[in-house]
């Protein structure tokens, strides 16, 4: 009977240790995946710098040729075509002017362009246009009715005149411009005798006058 019981006894605690020797064993581990590679991050590329805009360079308005066979005055803030052949020439005139300029191409003084300006003072340009006959032309000259007009955008008076000038009959047109508080006095001359034959360039100089 304590044999039998010795043995059972033996085979529980073998049974008991082999259920002990299962539990301490470790629990199976699972494997960690590898850590996929760091990809490394390039390097930012250097900015470059925006160079500075070039400076724009202003368009020069184109500049004015004179039509064929004229010639380009500018100055004194005006500008005008004359005939290619005139040449400045001095010349009197009665006082009063503040500057003035002429050309002429003939011998004497016929053909040619008086240029001049004046002061309007308390004057309205066509009161200084009905006065202009005793500025200019002495006693026997004629002097048409002046037509209101413009030149080069400015109001201005136009008018003909026929006289004797040191004895040679002459004939010629004048254009009062205004600017501002003075006045441009353009007179075109000629013989009576040529004064056809020089009226287109007349034209031409009167067109062309600007104020600039």
């Amino acid at each position: 009977m304590k044999k039998r019981i010795a043995w059972l006894l033996m085979s529980c605690l073998v049974g008991l240790s082999l259920v002990l020797a299962s539990c301490a064993q470790p629990a199976p581990t699972t494997p960690t995946p590898p850590t996929a590679p760091i990809t490394p991050t390039p390097p930012t590329a250097p900015i470059t710098p925006t160079p500075p805009a070039a400076p724009t360079t202003p368009t020069q308005p184109p500049t004015a040729k004179p039509a064929p066979g004229m010639e380009h005055f500018s100055g004194r803030g005006i500008s005008f075509d004359y005939p290619e052949e005139w040449y400045e020439v001095g010349f009197s005139w009665e006082p009063g002017y503040e500057w003035g300029i002429c050309f002429s191409g003939g011998t004497g003084d016929e053909p040619g362009v008086f240029v001049l300006t004046y002061a309007l003072g308390d004057k309205t340009l066509e009161q200084f246009t009905l006065e202009s006959e005793d500025i200019g032309y002495g006693p026997g000259f004629t002097i048409s009715t002046p037509v209101e007009t413009t030149v080069g955008g400015k109001p201005a008076y136009h008018y003909i005149y026929t006289g004797t000038k040191y004895g040679v009959p002459v004939q010629g047109e004048t254009v009062l411009v205004q600017d501002g508080e003075s006045v441009w006095w353009i007179d075109c001359f000629a013989t009576e005798a040529e004064y056809a034959q020089n009226k287109s360039n007349f034209e031409t100089i009167i067109e062309s006058f600007v104020i600039e």
